[in-house]
């Protein structure tokens, strides 16, 4: 997770890219800020995402067997 997140957070050069293109602004200061916002948000559902309890789906599987 923590890896996929540096990617995605990296990535955000596409969006700084276009920013830049299309409405002249500052390339670097965009790709920080958009990275560093991409970084917190998958940071933060992935560690939503990693306390769920696993054992829901296997409750709900076992309701609809019996």
């Amino acid at each position: 997770m923590i890896v996929t997140a540096l990617i995605f957070a990296f990535s955000m050069f596409t969006v700084a890219g276009q920013l830049s293109f299309f409405y002249q602004a500052p390339f670097f200061f965009n790709w920080l800020v958009i990275g560093l916002g991409e970084l917190l948000s998958m940071s933060l559902g992935s560690s939503g995402f990693l306390n769920q309890p696993t054992n829901k789906f296997n409750e709900i599987k076992t309701r609809r067997v019996s």
